[in-house]
């Protein structure tokens, strides 16, 4: 019975690795879905539409990686026959009009903070056309999970935002 057991070795190891229940996990396992050097959607960078969708892929086990593109090319000029630096420096000039950085102070936001930063910085966006609002705790709330523990009023009440 080697096999058995190296099947149920399988599962939970995948459960461990992606949080699925013991029935998820044996279905992926004996699809397939878990042999070695096999590329898996688990093992790769998932790129979407929004927060919501990276929140389902990874609650799903489909995703361990998943971000979401979050650029609001929608919004504002896209020249035609600009090259990659052009676009950026076309783009960059029209989001410095209204740039409000909402960030928490954790690891990882300082991080996005700085690589946002130094871009404006290279595309010489003048210093006062961007405003950060940094989080790091809130008067009344104990223990300040980030952005998200905000109620709209504590939000709106936040160093004078909006400004008027």
């Amino acid at each position: 019975m080697p096999r058995q057991a190296d099947l149920k070795r399988r599962v939970r190891a995948r459960m461990a690795m992606t949080g699925e229940s013991y029935a998820a996990a044996r279905a992926q396992v004996v699809a397939g879905r878990d042999r070695p050097g096999q590329v898996h959607p688990v093992a790769s960078l998932h790129v979407t539409n929004g927060d919501v969708t990276v929140d389902l892929l990874r609650r799903a086990g489909l995703a361990r990686s998943a971000r979401a593109w979050a650029h609001v090319l929608h919004e504002g000029p896209v020249p035609p026959g600009l090259d990659g630096a052009g676009l950026r420096r076309a783009r960059a000039e029209f989001l410095a009009g209204a740039c409000v950085l909402w960030f928490e102070a954790d690891l990882y936001d300082q991080l996005q903070i700085a690589q946002i930063l130094a871009m404006l910085g290279d595309l010489e966006v003048a210093p006062d056309r961007i405003t950060l609002i940094c989080i790091g705790e809130y008067p009344g709330i104990a223990h300040f999970g980030g952005l998200a523990s905000w109620s709209p009023s504590s939000s709106r009440a936040c160093s004078g935002w909006p400004p008027r």
